[in-house]
């Protein structure tokens, strides 16, 4: 840290607790701490960068963390799953929206850096063909973000579930567009679900099903894992055990952005709302784009501008692979597990997950359901990934040990013990009270939405939030946009 990042972030911390001691908190449950963390994230996360790969190692150098009782193994992937991939995608775009080329040639695969990824093996466990697997998707706006700062977090519901690590990687924005980060992760798929080959170790893969892993992501990495879902159910490609979905960004056009009065509760900065046909521009910008664009080289620069956004074509910004909350079938994904604050920017985006998953299944399949659709937990006066900045506050604890329990369901739904289980590891721990007095006609789109106080009990909860329309992918509509 520069002798300038010293003395800013002092400045910011005295600056700060005056704050705390005269104005007060933007929620009075929060500590000096809990303050602090937002306040200084706030001013100096999202400030100007000079270059993008040297502010990201910077955020690493500051975030990196090690786990306490496992071991690290790095896995490199083979270019023949990368390849797979992206003959797969390839072909879902070409039949699915007309078009087959999202992002110019220097961004194929073949000209990136080679694809490496991260097993986290908790010492009780050995790593088998049997193994249980968390594929975590880290989250950082598609632009920043390793999973090197998130082993400790990690491990934490790892040993609760007894299950193994697998850190995701992924090319990331601007310099590379959508779709290249689902071809990463689907190659990272293929490889851990290929036979093993034991004459043939370096392009060998590990022989684990589908159903044995449950994806998690926090953030751009929830957005990562619902595309991820949504892909793999409309391709045939399988189903995993379950999903855990911290604060996900579900809805990268920003709908509900115009919506949000919980700004100075959070650290995330303000997201631009966009559409298919209006995109950003430098003159009309939201901090985001203004950061990738100015410290990036000319040619990324020029592919951000054509762009009209960090991440996605803007003609495809609300497709189902970009925003999940703009696909128009959620059925017939796995059981999923939502945690989010009520004091974030994108709290709406999980409230109308929930409702869009729930409004898809009727009340009888909902109370039916041997793990529910969509389990939401609605942490109060939380910011942003609350669990993952401040993991040893009471109510990160309480999330992580919910969260596994429900990885724990969800690898034992074929068990003959799976009650026994459900009753051990219930997923809703803490709830004191099961029913609402004032049930309604619709009221089925709340079921498994609850409120946790904080007490850390969970009670049902129904949403009143204003909220945008979502504009639904039309691909009829859309692909014939110019």
């Amino acid at each position: 840290m520069s002798v300038y990042e010293q003395f800013q972030q002092g400045y910011y911390i005295i600056t700060g607790i005056l704050i705390y001691f005269t104005i007060g908190p933007p929620r009075k449950s929060w500590t000096l701490e809990q303050f602090l963390v937002v306040y200084i994230l706030r001013n100096t996360m999202f400030g100007k960068v000079d270059d993008l790969d040297k502010g990201r190692k910077k955020l690493l150098d500051l975030g990196i963390s090690y786990p306490k009782d496992s071991q690290l193994k790095k896995a490199t992937i083979h270019s023949k799953y990368r390849q797979q991939a992206h003959e797969i995608i390839k072909e879902h775009l070409k039949t699915e929206y007309g078009d087959d080329a999202w992002y110019d040639e220097i961004s194929l695969w073949s000209n990136s850096k080679p694809l490496e990824a991260e097993w986290l093996i908790p010492n009780h466990l050995t790593l088998t063909p049997e193994s249980n697997i968390i594929f975590y998707l880290f989250g950082g706006g598609h632009v920043f973000g390793d999973f090197c700062t998130y082993r400790s977090k990690v491990e934490v519901y790892a040993n609760i579930s007894d299950s193994i690590v697998f850190g995701a990687s992924y090319r990331l924005a601007p310099e590379y567009s959508a779709p290249c980060q689902l071809e990463d992760l689907l190659a990272q798929i293929l490889y851990l679900t290929s036979p093993i080959e034991e004459n043939n170790p370096e392009e060998s893969g590990c022989g684990i099903s589908l159903d044995q892993i449950v994806v998690a992501g926090d953030s751009a990495g929830g957005n990562l894992s619902s595309v991820l879902l949504h892909f793999m159910r409309d391709t045939n490609f399988g189903k995993f055990a379950g999903a855990v979905l911290y604060s996900p960004w579900l809805d990268v056009s920003g709908t509900q952005s115009t919506l949000i009065t919980c700004q100075n509760c959070d650290y995330l900065p303000e997201i631009g709302t966009v559409s298919p046909t209006k995109g950003h521009t430098l003159d009309n910008c939201d901090g985001n784009y203004r950061i990738c664009h100015d410290a990036s080289n000319e040619q990324v620069r020029k592919a951000i501008i054509k762009r009209g956004h960090i991440y996605v074509p803007i003609k495809y910004v609300n497709s189902p692979l970009a925003s999940p909350l703009s696909d128009t079938n959620f059925r017939g994904l796995p059981p999923i597990l939502m945690a989010t604050g009520d004091s974030e920017v994108l709290h709406l985006d999980t409230v109308l997950y929930h409702e869009a998953i729930n409004k898809s299944y009727t009340e009888e399949e909902l109370n039916q359901a041997q793990i529910p659709p969509v389990t939401t937990h609605f942490y109060e006066d939380m910011f942003h990934c609350f669990q993952n900045v401040l993991p040893e506050l009471d109510v990160s604890k309480a999330c992580f040990n919910r969260v596994g329990h429900f990885i724990k369901q969800c690898f034992n739904k074929k068990s003959s013990k799976f009650d026994e289980i459900k009753k051990d590891y219930p997923i809703n721990i803490s709830l004191v009270n099961s029913e609402t007095n004032d049930k309604t006609e619709d009221d089925h789109k709340w079921t498994n939405f609850y409120f946790n106080d904080l007490k850390n009990n969970l009670t049902p909860f129904k949403p009143n939030f204003k909220t945008n329309p979502i504009l639904p992918w039309d691909p009829v509509i859309n692909v014939n946009l110019q």
